[in-house]
């Protein structure tokens, strides 16, 4: 039976309107797309919400605002991330206090910390949280791998409630998901194309990038992988496997923005240092998204 926290999360884009400023319009509507498709959870603030160039208000106004337009529909997970622990306990304790289900919080990134920072970060930041805190482990852009033994240790933390899993090494999730213990100890995936293979041995869902684009269809997928279904999963999975991919052919969320834009659902509007995708690239983004029928 699936628990309450299983299920497809979407790690929402950031709209922004050509003066730069965050345009609530839009994200409202991408609230309500998502929460039509029967998504599970809604990340604000996280990578693929361009957080690293918000400042700690827009962020905290980012958050409120999702947690009072989603009114209880679905889970709210708030992004709470720093490289600087002293602050990422601050900004634990607000997010925490804005009404958020759980919060996201990447590992430390520049500093390069030892495995035993790692773990003493997540240990004070979740002693400081009012909710259970995810920690994000995407080596890619911190430049450092929470390690699966170190990840395994966090279940010693009890307000940790998991991990979301982005090293992009297999044997490092399958590992993480061998050593679990607490049955409350979540991993989520945070590579759409690891979804259906990795929830067939035992992860819970996934914290999604192309669900902006398909939430109806991603949170179909996973739900049919948490019933046993991996013959009807796996066809959703596999249809959708190019978009997925695609997503990534630039830094995230360019590509993603740049669809959503294509499909009338937001601006394509980025935050310096992130600038539109190239025309060869779109040529192709458009080729992958007419074969689906979303543009």
């Amino acid at each position: 039976m699936k628990t309450r926290l299983q299920g497809c999360y979407t790690a929402t884009v950031t709209p922004f309107k050509s003066d730069g400023s965050i345009d609530y319009e839009a994200y409202a509507g991408l609230i309500e797309f998502q929460i039509s498709g029967g998504i599970t959870g809604i990340v604000v603030c996280g990578s693929t919400g361009e957080a690293a160039t918000l400042a700690d208000d827009e962020q905290t106004d980012l958050i409120r605002f999702t947690v009072e337009r989603v009114a209880g529909r679905c889970l709210v997970v708030g992004g709470a991330s720093s490289n600087n622990t002293r602050h990422a306990v601050k900004r634990a304790e607000l997010v925490s206090s804005l009404g958020v289900d759980l919060l996201l919080s990447t590992s430390p990134y520049y500093n390069k910390p030892s495995q035993a920072g790692i773990f003493e970060h997540y240990k004070v930041q979740s002693e400081a949280s009012a909710v259970p805190v995810i920690a994000y482990n995407v080596p890619g852009r911190t430049g450092s791998n929470i390690l699966a033994e170190t990840t395994l240790r966090l279940q010693d933390l009890p307000n940790m409630a998991g991990v979301k899993e982005a090293s992009a090494s297999v044997v490092q999730v399958l590992t993480i998901l061998k050593g679990r213990k607490r049955p409350d100890f979540y991993v989520w995936l945070g590579e759409d194309s690891h979804t259906v293979p990795m929830m067939a041995c035992g992860a819970d869902g996934i914290i999604s990038v192309v669900s902006n684009e398909i939430p109806q269809e991603m949170s179909r997928l996973v739900d049919l992988a948490l019933q046993q279904d991996f013959k009807g999963s796996s066809a959703l999975f596999l249809k959708y496997l190019d978009l997925m991919e695609a997503n990534f052919w630039d830094s995230n969320p360019i590509p993603v923005k740049y669809l959503l834009s294509k499909m009338g659902k937001i601006q394509e509007n980025y935050r310096l240092p992130l600038v539109p995708a190239s025309e060869a690239v779109k040529v192709r983004l458009d080729a992958v998204a007419r074969q689906l029928g979303l543009i």
